[in-house]
Formats: structure tokens, C-alpha cells, sequence
């Protein structure tokens, strides 16, 4: 019965056009029927225009154009949008990174029926294989950031005080073949959609990072949890995007988007005190104001 059910899946494409067709391709292979909408974030690279042509006759393969580049939630988020409005059967919607791949054909399939079977279950996710080494459950979900992660994590000082943005589980208890966690990665999941769409979506707030956190917080505030299967894995190759960080202008930029990210998450999701959140913004902004002139010496030194 649930081989029948019609899944979604939304990718959001920037300058990833080889990247995204093999995640297409890998999602083709999917013994599930899967209606795929690629969201091209304002590319630069004419990839929308070669994958629309590649798959032009492929039915099961839908895509958006974005005219800016507003970043991972909002770019999610209309691809959401679109499968809400045009694909009433769909129970069950993937949120996934261009850069994911699977040999197993039937991960949808088994993810779907543990959110089939289980009520109390909106997201769930599963072990990945990152950048050639299979990860841990405990390096495969995340706990929410403490005091601690929330004020140094990003800053320089975090490199002696807090080298991890969120809480690592030191142990996740799995029962039977499955783990209740707090948040999951954002680079594969699946999400029931009426739990998505009852949540709206993303918040269209942040550009990139902490997106994952602050999707885990609305669904606990519908009391939905969250889960990884430990019988499916998915292959990240995170790699492409560790290479394009290479200049310090894209450093820089993508530290702008982790400090902006942080402070909203902070002020609107943490429930932290008003006293703890005026010096967290305080401290935050020194040290980016600090970083901000360590990349330009460096930036002058490079060429």
C-alpha cells in the first residue's frame, strides 16, 4: 500500500548542476513514486536551463526559478509551497541537499513506513556516509545548543571555550532501529507534510544555518519528534562546498550568515533571558567586527 503513496522531494540548486542531476538520478531509482522540484536559487552558472533540458521529458522532474538568492529557507521553502499546491496526495516530503546520493532503493520506502507506523514521529533522518566516512549515530544528529555553544560557537574565542556549534551526543538511545533526537541534519530528511505545512514551512528569517535547529523547535511546539533509522544510510559529499569557501570574501560572507543566523535563533528560539541575550548580541558583534578585519589583512596578503 504505501509503495503507492506519492512522495516529494524539494532540492535547492545553486552553481550545482552536475551535483543535482546525479541526486535526481539517484531519486529516479527510488522504488517509490517521487515527484522532484529542483529550486534554483538565482544560479549564474545557466544550470536551471541545462537540468530543465536534460529532464525536459521527464514528468516526475518539476522546476522553479528564484529571481534572488534568499537563501536556504525561503528557497525550501518554495519548493514546499509548490508541492502543496500542486500535489495534494503527497504524504510524505524530502528536504535535500544536491550533494546527497543513495545506493539503496528502497530508503524512501522504509523511511515512509516509520513515519507511517509511528504517530508521535513528523521528521526522521538517517546515518549518512560524509565525505567518504560513515558517520556515528551520534555525529548523525544533534542536540540543541547550550548556554555555552549559543554564546562562543562561531567566535574566536569558541575555538578554546566551544568547538561545536550544537551539543554532540555522548550516547543516543535506540529503540529497536530507531533513535528520538532533537534535531536531524538538513541535508536529507523526511517530513510528513501536513506537519510541515501546519508549521509553514521554514522560517524565512535566516539565510543560511541554524535552519535545522529552528525547524526542530516548531515541531516540538506542535508535539511532533524528531528521529534518525539506523537501517539507512545516504552518501553527503560534503566536500564541494568545503572547496568553495577557498576565498576569504566567501568567508566572510558565510561568517556574516552564521552571526545573523545565531542572533535570531537566539532571540527568537533559545527562550534564554534578556540579560543573557543583550551580551550574547553585545559579544557577538565585537568578535565578528574583530574577524571582519582579520579577513581583509589576510585578503591583502593573499593576492
Amino acid at each position: 500500500m504505501l509503495r503507492d503513496t506519492i512522495y516529494a522531494a524539494v532540492i535547492l540548486n545553486y552553481n550545482s548542476y552536475d551535483l543535482t542531476c546525479e541526486c535526481i538520478n539517484s531519486l529516479l531509482k527510488q522504488n517509490v513514486n517521487i515527484e522532484i522540484v529542483v529550486v534554483d536559487n538565482a544560479s549564474t552558472d545557466d544550470s536551471l536551463k541545462k537540468i530543465s533540458e536534460k529532464f525536459e521529458n521527464n514528468n516526475y522532474v518539476h522546476t522553479i526559478k528564484n529571481t534572488i538568492n534568499e537563501g536556504y529557507a525561503c528557497g525550501n521553502n518554495k519548493g514546499i509551497n509548490y508541492v502543496r499546491h500542486n500535489f495534494k496526495k503527497v504524504k510524505y516530503i524530502s528536504i535535500i541537499n544536491p550533494d546527497i546520493a543513495f545506493e539503496d532503493q528502497d530508503i524512501f520506502y522504509k523511511l515512509g513506513c516509520k513515519l507511517m507506523s509511528d504517530d508521535k514521529i513528523s521528521i526522521i533522518g538517517c546515518l549518512n556516509i560524509f565525505n567518504g566516512y560513515l558517520n556515528s549515530l551520534d555525529n548523525s544528529c544533534w542536540q540543541f545548543p547550550s548556554k555555552r555553544n549559543l554564546f562562543f560557537s562561531g567566535t574566536l574565542l569558541g575555538r578554546f571555550f566551544c568547538k561545536k556549534v550544537n551539543n554532540i551526543y555522548k550516547s543516543v538511545k535506540v529503540n529497536s532501529d530507531i533513535a528520538y533526537v532533537d534535531v536531524v541534519p538538513g541535508c536529507f530528511f523526511l517530513v510528513k507534510s501536513e506537519d510541515l505545512y501546519k508549521i509553514q514551512g521554514f522560517d524565512p528569517n535566516t539565510f543560511l544555518y541554524f535552519e535545522e535547529n529552528i525547524l526542530a523547535k516548531k515541531i516540538l511546539n506542535i508535539n511532533k519528534k524528531l528521529a534518525v533509522c539506523v537501517d539507512c544510510l545516504c552518501y553527503h559529499n560534503h566536500l564541494i562546498r568545503d572547496k568553495q569557501l577557498t576565498n576569504w570574501s566567501s568567508k566572510l560572507f558565510s561568517c556574516k550568515c552564521f552571526y545573523d543566523s545565531k542572533m535570531y535563533y537566539i532571540k527568537n528560539y533559545s527562550k534564554q533571558n534578556k540579560l543573557f541575550i543583550s551580551f550574547s548580541i553585545m559579544y557577538n558583534k565585537f568578535d565578528f567586527i574583530v574577524r571582519k578585519c582579520i579577513y581583509y589583512v589576510l585578503q591583502v596578503f593573499s593576492k
